[in-house]
């Protein structure tokens, strides 16, 4: 955590070992950090727009080539009444100012870097920024036009050009900074009302996809290596129409392109691409037919490691390219609110929790998918973080949050401090202090409880499952449970688990409780046969209202039990002539109460 507070904290990009930001102390307005990462490593690298809290030169468009960090500020006006400005910082050097070939004061609407090679467009113009120098100068093709998008690929910027009063508007279109070339003019014909005006998806490191309107098929899937006849189209996902992918998503693995399409026969989905017809599929239809198995509007694809991380409103999923393969991890509490950084094999992201928005962290498992860190709040201190967004750096993940304020300090509500997560230090494990246990009167109708326990580090969420005879009980989730007669003979215990920042959850299982099941006697037993010496005498076996019961026998002459008589049948011995003789018989069955039953008595026993 830095010991700085800000009023506000903006974009964020590491460079040269440090993290550069934008960010409003409060003094000098809104203006260009730095940090190492440590508590008291923000610095300010320059208050280019002198003049107090109010004059900030809001820094914007961060953006790394080579060695240098390119950026552009409002901190004064040039000859033209405009507040612009375009600097860069080579290494660990101060700012330097950039200026065009004219000498004047550099105005950009964008900044895209391709290797060492720094791309600007301002209205209808794309500059460049040669590998070092520092002045802004225009492309040498006398390239004006109107500039929508651009990506890099291969040492070359593809962007979406308009030549002012050529033939091509709106075209695929590619320099190096020397040269400017059309790479395909994809809607020929009708002149300027036929326009494919390419949107870019992702790049691999054989060629862009992007979608196009060739006037034929609408805005479709298109691929190119660079070439013209590399330049094809893949895919119709909505015949005479045009599909629709929204930002966010879509993302290359390897060189396979995962997006998120509107198709005309599954409607939103998770789709894949290896840039020809026959390699683009569907990937997995969560939703069958035409209804939207992926929120189109809450989206974001993520690469992780060789499979590919799908955020969808509040759920997260997982997949390899395969539909058995593709998998919901975990539906979190709200929804993804920044773009995810990976770090490894693990992906980190701000989204929200019953803490507020606070970073959270999953490596693909829904175990593994937790609130990492609310900032400055803990499961102790009171309050809401609302951390937005995270950056690496290195091996460490930084993001800005919200922070626990006494009453009477002196800070605004929603000041906020950078907070640092070591990505290599084990994980801390949860455990409980005091584990929870079950109490209660184990009754018909009786009512169970289960305590929550003590853990360390403190949990804020605590959440429980009964069970019985080792199933989870729907709705059965409160710490009470209502014991009902059909739980009777059964086993019944809970699970608590706790959660919340800092930890992965952790459960505990309580000792099993039994619920003692009465056996109702729907028979009793008797004897059949004579009571005379030498004869056999045979049980009328009782019967219960319950299966799965087992039976004891012991046999009485009179009041005293006969030795070895413990069988259904009995052969009357001489010596018990003139006694009475009955059965006991025991009734037992696992988690029952054991029924005792004795049978009326014989006539006294006669001779044979």
């Amino acid at each position: 955590m830095t010991t700085q507070v800000f009023r506000s904290i903006g974009e964020r990009i590491a460079f040269n070992g440090a993290l550069y930001f934008v960010a409003d102390d409060g003094t000098r307005g809104t203006e260009l950090w730095r940090t190492d990462g440590s508590a008291d490593g923000a610095t300010l690298v320059k208050d280019f727009a002198v003049g107090g809290a109010a004059s900030g030169s809001t820094p914007r468009f961060l953006t790394v080539a080579g060695n240098r960090l390119y950026f552009s500020t409002n901190d004064g006006v040039d000859a033209e009444g405009v507040a612009a400005g375009l600097w860069y910082i080579e290494g660990a050097g101060a700012p330097v100012p950039l200026r065009d070939g004219d000498g004047r004061r550099a105005r950009v609407h964008g900044l895209t870097a391709v290797g060492n090679r720094l791309f600007a467009t301002w209205s209808s113009a794309v500059r460049t920024v040669d590998p070092g120098t520092a002045v802004l100068r225009e492309l040498p093709d006398d390239v004006r036009g109107n500039v929508e998008t651009g990506i890099a690929f291969g040492g070359h910027l593809y962007l979406n050009l308009s030549i002012v009063g050529g033939a091509t508007p709106n075209e695929l279109w590619r320099t190096d900074g020397t040269r400017t070339q059309l790479v395909k003019n994809i809607a020929p014909d009708v002149g300027r009302e036929n326009r494919s005006n390419p949107e870019f998806l992702a790049t691999t490191d054989r060629g862009i996809f992007f979608l196009a309107d060739d006037s034929v098929t609408g805005k479709e899937l298109w691929y190119s290596d660079g070439t013209t006849d590399g330049t094809r189209f893949v895919f119709d996902h909505q015949p005479a129409r045009g599909t629709y992918v929204p930002p966010g998503g879509a993302v290359t693995v390897g060189r396979t392109l995962f997006y998120t399409p509107d198709d005309a026969v599954t409607g939103v989905e998770l789709w894949r691409s290896d840039g020809t017809p026959a390699g683009t599929r569907v990937v997995k239809d969560i939703v069958p037919g035409v209804t939207h198995g992926v929120q189109s509007n809450r989206v974001h694809l993520t690469a992780l490691g060789s499979r590919v991380a799908m955020f969808s409103g509040a759920e997260l999923w997982i997949s390899d390219g395969t539909a058995g393969g593709t998998r919901l991890v975990t539906r979190l509490p709200g929804v993804l609110d920044s773009v995810p950084v990976v770090v490894g094999s693990k992906i980190y992201f701000t989204a929200w929790s019953s803490r507020g928005y606070v970073l959270w962290r999953s490596d693909g498992t829904a175990g593994g998918t937790f609130a990492l860190s609310s900032g400055g709040f803990d499961s102790v201190t009171s309050g809401q973080s609302s951390a937005r967004g995270a950056t690496v750096l290195g091996s460490r993940v930084v993001f800005p949050a919200t922070f626990y304020q006494a009453p009477g300090t002196r800070f605004a509500p929603y000041d906020v401090r950078l907070y640092t997560v070591d990505t290599t230090r084990p994980d801390v494990v949860r455990r409980a202090t005091t584990r929870p246990t079950v109490s209660g009167k184990l009754a018909r109708y009786g009512t169970l409880a289960v305590s929550s326990g003590n853990w360390a580090p403190a949990a804020p969420e605590i959440t429980y499952q009964w069970y019985v005879s080792g199933k989870p009980v729907a709705g059965a989730t409160r710490p009470s449970f209502y014991l009902l007669p059909k739980y009777e003979g059964k086993t019944i215990h809970a699970v608590v688990t706790a959660a919340g920042p800092g930890a992965r959850p952790a459960s505990v299982k309580t000792a099993p409780k039994v619920l003692k099941g009465k056996l109702t006697v729907t028979r009793k037993p008797a004897i059949k046969g004579k009571a005379r010496v030498g004869r056999t005498l045979k049980i009328v076996k009782p019967k219960v209202d319950a299966k799965g019961t087992k039976q004891t026998y012991q046999w009485y002459a009179g009041s005293k039990k006969i030795p070895k008589a413990t069988k259904a049948k009995y052969k009357v011995a001489a010596k018990y002539r003139g006694k009475k003789i009955s059965v006991r018989v025991k009734v037992t069955k696992k988690n029952y109460r054991t029924v005792i039953l004795r049978s009326p008595a014989t006539v006294k026993v006669a001779r044979r």
